[in-house]
């Protein structure tokens, strides 16, 4: 018959136990402050990862304690953990390099074809070469000019409909070559390169948002202090730039979950991108009046203002998870004062150039009903900025 075994405790159990007590709760409590950016960005991720480190860990403590007690106890002998640990490490080093290009072929990003080397992005292909025929508006901007509705018409396109009807003509075409991530430098680019040469009749550009958040030069999108022509930021590239392996991966992923310090909330009224902004605009302006084409400035429609509702700061994407880095972040204050100051800027542009405004952030309403985040738009407010935008253009004289 077998002898059971006891532990008998003596003072070094006690010290042992007490140390790695100590040690797990130390780590332990660190998964309770994860970084509040991992749940704005990924909430069902971010919480059962949360859930998967609460867990996990006081398992693994008690399997420690569970191998010292079978240690002590002579139930197991030390070098046959020894060994088990010994095969593990070994097998983790020969798995590795294998899941880890499994991992990269699974992430790498394969839309490399819509990179542009100077725009980062490839502009939107012109729907064709202008009809001489044709009375053609080209719109500029970035997403928010981009983007479709629910059924795959974009503000540009309600545009076009509206003048039609409105006027009782057939030969106007509106042309939409907005573009995510754009900003005032890159519609100056490619007017310069890809729309000049059809020579539009007018061009309606609309800026604000990717302008602005260039300014904060400490997000995660950033890679230096800011830079007026814009080189500090990486945008839509850092896709790429930014792959790392899976043990990069996930060592990202656990600083986020323990131990999270507080970011700084920076409040600013004033923007180092401002000067640049302007710039641009003129700069496009300058082109367009060369070859005779009209312009037309449109102020950019968003959730922003004084008091706002509760309910919709969480759903102010671009600022809870654009104008972020790993120490900072914008108040919303910040933001506000940002869009009042660059909106200023376009209306006096307009004014000293003698070119024609619209200000579309005036008469969208700043409710739900009409953006989902920030700046972008439901299909209600799709509607209404596109009968807006034409409504101005026919009383304001651009288009008769």
């Amino acid at each position: 018959m077998t002898k059971k075994r006891t532990l008998k405790i003596n003072i070094i159990d006690i010290i042992v136990l007490s140390v790695l007590f100590v040690l797990f709760i130390l780590f332990y409590i660190g998964f309770f402050y994860p970084d509040p950016y991992l749940f704005t960005k990924a909430k069902r991720f971010a919480t059962l990862g949360s859930l998967f480190f609460k867990v996990t860990v006081p398992a693994i403590f008690l399997l420690i304690v569970l191998i010292y007690y079978n240690v002590r106890t002579k139930k197991t002998r030390l070098n046959s953990f020894f060994l088990l640990f010994i095969s593990i490490v070994l097998i983790f080093l020969f798995l590795y390099p294998i899941i880890n290009l499994y991992y990269e072929r699974l992430t790498k990003f394969r839309q490399k074809e819509q990179f542009h080397p100077y725009l980062q992005l490839m502009p939107n292909p012109l729907e064709k070469i202008r009809n001489n025929n044709d009375l053609t508006i080209v719109c500029l901007g970035g997403s928010t000019t981009e983007f479709k509705n629910s059924k795959g018409i974009g503000w540009p396109d309600i545009v076009e409909k509206n003048l039609k009807l409105k006027l009782n003509r057939k030969d106007i075409k509106v042309i939409n070559q907005g573009r995510q991530w754009y900003t005032t430098l890159h519609s100056f680019i490619n007017y310069q390169t890809n729309i000049r040469s059809i020579k539009p009749d007018v061009i309606i550009v609309m800026h604000t948002i990717n302008d602005l958040l260039h300014n904060a030069d400490f997000s995660y999108f950033s890679q230096k202090d800011f830079r007026t022509d814009y080189g500090h930021f990486n945008g839509p590239i850092s896709r790429i730039i930014s792959q790392k392996t899976i043990f990069g991966f996930f060592m990202d992923i656990f600083k986020m979950y323990w131990y999270h310090k507080p970011r700084e909330v920076i409040y600013q009224e004033e923007f180092k991108g401002e000067v640049s902004f302007e710039q641009n605009l003129n700069a496009i302006i300058d082109l367009a009046q060369l070859d005779n084409t009209k312009v037309v400035l449109l102020t950019q429609p968003s959730l922003y203002k004084r008091d706002p509702d509760k309910n919709i700061l969480p759903h102010l994407y671009m600022l809870n998870n654009e104008a972020i880095g790993e120490k900072k972040q914008w108040a919303y204050d910040t933001a506000l004062n940002g869009f009042l100051r660059y909106k200023d800027i376009i209306l006096k542009t307009a004014e000293k150039r003698d070119v024609i405004y619209l200000d579309l952030d005036a008469v969208i309403p700043k409710t739900l009903d009409y953006f989902y985040d920030d700046v972008h738009y439901t299909d209600k407010a799709f509607e209404l900025v596109g009968q807006k935008a034409a409504d101005g253009l026919i009383e304001k004289s651009v288009i008769k």
